[in-house]
């Protein structure tokens, strides 16, 4: 029993220390351009590309249609992020892309290939039974 006292003290230690440490530094601040700029820079857009090119998966952009090269992807991402950081509504779809709003500070950008839920099966009003 005294071990279990003495790993639950130095816990106890652990987690005082961690509280305390918290409490002294100031919290971080960054801003939405910030957090835009790390989804951009860490987002695989090479690997949405290459989708893309095997799916054949084409946007019109102007008078013309074509699969989009990167920098085409990017401002179209960075557009998306601005817009679900702007708007009342916490997602915004378009082109395979999906950007996310979750709280004032956090957003996500996926691109989905394909996806399905059963709000798009049955009426609104479908009552769900055990």
């Amino acid at each position: 029993m005294k071990n279990v006292n003495h790993i639950a003290r130095q816990v106890g230690k652990t987690q005082m220390n961690d509280a305390f440490l918290k409490s002294k530094r100031p919290p971080m601040t960054i801003t939405q351009q910030e957090l835009i700029d790390e989804i951009l820079d860490q987002f695989d857009f090479q690997k949405v590309k290459e989708v893309m090119d095997a799916l054949n998966w084409t946007w019109a952009i102007g008078t013309e249609s074509h699969v989009p090269d990167i920098p085409e992807l990017r401002k179209q991402a960075r557009e998306m992020l601005w817009d679900a950081i702007r708007s009342k509504h916490r997602m915004i779809k378009t082109g395979g892309f999906v950007a996310e709003k979750e709280d004032d500070d956090t957003l996500e950008l996926r691109f989905e290939v394909t996806a399905w839920n059963t709000w798009d099966s049955f009426p609104p009003d479908t009552k769900v039974t055990k």
